[in-house]
Formats: structure tokens, C-alpha cells, sequence
């Protein structure tokens, strides 16, 4: 799998917080991730301290992942 580009998740947002990670509590390192498949490109979050994460492979942009991620219990 190659990583297209990794940015941190609360860069991409203007009106919503990301929320700290649920296993570890970081919230500086919780960064949204581009890599290639074969069908296309494709997003997943991760949190860096831990490297809990959200993968649904399907996700064309980071954005809903960010939404998944901060409506988790």
C-alpha cells in the first residue's frame, strides 16, 4: 500500500473539534491518511499515539472519516 499524503485531521476542519483519541486521550496526533488501491485512492484516520484508527475502505475524502470518528462511544 502506498501512503499518498498524511495530514493531521484537525487542519482539515473549520467548525469541528476532533475529538481525543478513545484509547489513548491524544488529540495533537490524530492525522488522516491517503494511500493508493487499485480501485482508487482511499482515506483512513489514526491516532499517531496509539495507532487506534478508522479504516472503512471506501472513504474518498477524509471527511466523513472525521465525522465516524468523533461519533464513536
Amino acid at each position: 500500500m502506498e501512503i499518498l499524503s498524511v495530514k493531521k485531521a484537525k487542519e482539515l476542519t473549520i467548525d469541528t473539534e476532533v475529538k481525543p483519541c478513545p484509547f489513548c486521550g491524544e488529540t495533537e496526533d490524530i492525522v488522516v491518511e491517503e494511500y493508493k488501491t487499485i480501485v482508487g485512492n482511499r482515506w483512513r484516520i489514526v491516532c499517531f499515539g496509539c495507532m487506534a484508527g478508522i479504516d472503512r475502505g471506501y472513504d474518498q475524502t477524509p471527511h466523513g472519516l472525521i465525522d465516524v470518528w468523533n461519533r464513536r462511544k
